[in-house]
């Protein structure tokens, strides 16, 4: 049946359209009209983690020039849990990348002491300003993610090592 109706509707606009039954002429009315102010908004046609994947292999090519290497996206606690009365969870991912230059490492704070923590906190800032691109932030706003946050790991790094340079972006 459902066929049926959108064969007849496909056959009616072939022959000439339908008739409209308002005041305003067709031409006219399609000029005139507007979205209204709360029209629902469409989905995203591909999924978090593939936006991601996309954003961090282009970033790694274009923006950090080289420098930065993608390596993955970490969705695993994509709806991680708040400890609040509300049940309310918050969307968490993680983009890493690997480099081997010396702008994406951190000093350890005990052979420097405060030199390193001035140095640290400049290279966390100029990351933070380099990784938080308008362009991430439309993915974020796309897809409702509360936060990402961007890692540069040394090559041989491990993930959960305290010593990356890390930022994370608030949507």
């Amino acid at each position: 049946m459902k066929a049926l109706i959108v064969n007849s509707l496909l056959v009616i606009f072939a022959i000439g359209g339908l008739v409209s039954c308002s005041e305003t002429p067709p031409s006219v009315e399609a000029e005139v009209s507007q979205e209204p102010a709360d029209a629902p908004v469409t989905a995203p046609t591909t999924s978090p983690t593939e936006d991601l994947n996309a954003y961090g292999a282009t970033f790694a090519k274009n923006i950090a020039g080289g420098a930065v290497t993608f390596k993955r996206v970490d969705d695993s606690n994509s709806s991680m849990r708040v400890n609040r009365s509300d049940n309310f969870t918050m969307s968490r991912y993680i983009v890493y990348f690997t480099s081997d230059k010396q702008q994406y490492r951190l000093k350890t704070v005990r052979s420097d002491g405060d030199a390193a923590y001035i140095s640290n906190s400049k290279k966390m800032d100029d990351w933070q300003t380099q990784f938080c691109t308008p362009e991430l932030l439309s993915i974020m706003s796309r897809h409702q993610m509360d936060f990402v946050m961007g890692q540069v790991l040394a090559p041989n790094m491990a993930e959960r090592d305290s010593s990356k340079l890390t930022t994370q972006c608030s949507g």
